[in-house]
Parts: structure tokens; sequence; C-alpha cells
């Protein structure tokens, strides 16, 4: 799936406190992409087993390391469960951004500047995207000999419970082997449709009260712009607030 996605869909990007601070930052808001790598070391690393990329099939197995990698939650509705909160418990999401798989793809191309032949200032040339396939690794074999882009789209089914939507940005040349690449964003909510706090998150519970009274014209953060209170929440709640004013603005 390329240009036409599935807009019937919502997904959702879930980030921590730390993230936020770059992602919605107005003066400079950051996207990144991951390698297939990273993601197995974060998800296999007791085991440190393969299987995150590597796809078995009648013919040998495939491994990846051709694409970076934007992975997102599918969601049932219009935003995210309890249950779906729960998935990423252990990195402590406090943030849930949610959009749409269109919006998403006409961001990274128009950003990364696909398919432009010069003045290119990013090394990709090509985005796929499309819901994960879960399989079987130990017992499950695809027909045939199986694509790199069967190895991109295709988990171990141990994983299905995050019903995965994924962007694979596939580099120019072959081979980067890239882990992390994290570019500059002009416009944060070009990609994204709306966002909600971990409704059992303390520190989510914390910034969303000091959200509202912003948005309320309360208190001493009516002049500010919600990207930036995001963006500075740390500071916010590393200094105590009397009555909703930061202990220098009494």
């Amino acid at each position: 799936m390329n240009s036409n996605a599935n807009d019937d869909i919502k997904i959702a990007r879930f980030i921590n406190i730390n993230a936020c601070k770059q992602v919605f930052s107005e003066s400079y808001s950051t996207f990144l992409l991951r390698s297939h790598e990273y993601y197995w070391n974060i998800e296999d690393t007791d085991k440190q087993d393969r299987t995150e990329f590597q796809v078995p099939g009648e013919n040998g197995s495939m491994e990846t390391s051709s694409a970076l990698l934007s992975c997102w939650t599918i969601l049932k509705g219009d935003e995210p469960t309890e249950t779906d909160w729960k998935i990423f418990e252990k990195d402590s999401p406090m943030v849930a951004i949610i959009s749409s798989p269109q919006k998403v793809y006409n961001f990274l191309h128009k950003i990364l500047n696909i398919g432009r032949r010069n003045g290119r200032t990013h090394p990709f040339f090509h985005i796929e995207h499309k819901g994960v396939d879960y399989i079987d690794k130990k017992i499950e074999k695809l027909p045939g000999t199986p694509t790199i882009s069967d190895a991109i789209f295709t988990k171990d089914k141990r994983f299905m419970p995050e019903n995965e939507y994924r962007f694979a940005v596939y580099y120019s040349t072959i081979l980067h082997e890239i882990n992390t690449y994290i570019f500059h964003v002009q416009d944060p909510y070009e990609y994204m449709d709306k966002y909600y706090f971990n409704p059992s998150s303390t520190e989510a519970k914390a910034l969303l009260d000091i959200v509202l009274r912003a948005t309320a014209g309360y208190g001493p953060f009516d002049r500010k712009k919600l990207c930036d209170i995001i963006a500075n929440s740390d500071i916010l709640f590393n200094r105590p607030c009397k009555n909703g004013f930061l202990p220098s603005q009494e």
C-alpha cells in the first residue's frame, strides 16, 4: 500500500514524556524513524533471536535492513482503549498521537522529498505502509521465497496484541544501516489529527490539568501555546504550583 490508504481506520503513536518534549515543541519539533534492529533489541533482549526482522519461507528466509520504520497501533475506534494503553505500560506512555494512514503517508512523502531526483536532502526513495501480518515463525513458513516487504510487515504472533501499522521508508541506496533517523518538523500538526493523555498516568493527569488551565485562560499559562506547555512539562512538574501559579509568578 502506498498513496492509496485506508482512511476508515485510525492509528495511534504512543510516546512518553521525554519524547513529548521533542515532538510537541513548536520551536524544534522532531519525527524519528527506527531500524528493524532497534525494535529487535527492545523486543527480543532476553532471547536475542532475530524473529523481529527475519521471515522463514519454503525456499529460504529473508532478513532486511533496507528501510527505516515508523510504528503505530491500529485503533478499534477513534481513540485508545484501556487495553491499548496497557500494551505499552512498561514504557509509561503519556500521550497517544492520533492520525490516519493517508495523513502520515502524505507528511512523510512531502518532508522526505520522496520521488525528487534533484536536491534530495534525505536518503530515501520509496514509502510502503500497511498493517503488520502475524504468524507463528517457529512452525509457519510463507510460500516461496519471502520478499523484503514480507520481512518488514511480518512479525511473530506473540506481538499480535500490538495490532501494529507500519510505515517503511526505503533507502535510496543500499546499505546505509542507520539505526535512528531524526528530522526536524516545521509543523507537527501536519501529521496529527488529535492526541489523548494516558488516563492512568499520574504525570499525564498533572499535565492535563495544566493544559486545561491554559486553554481556559487560567493563571499564568493563558499566554502559552499548547505545544510549548507540553514540551516544557518537565519544568512545570519540577516547580510545584500553588493555586495554578508557578512560584516566580505569584
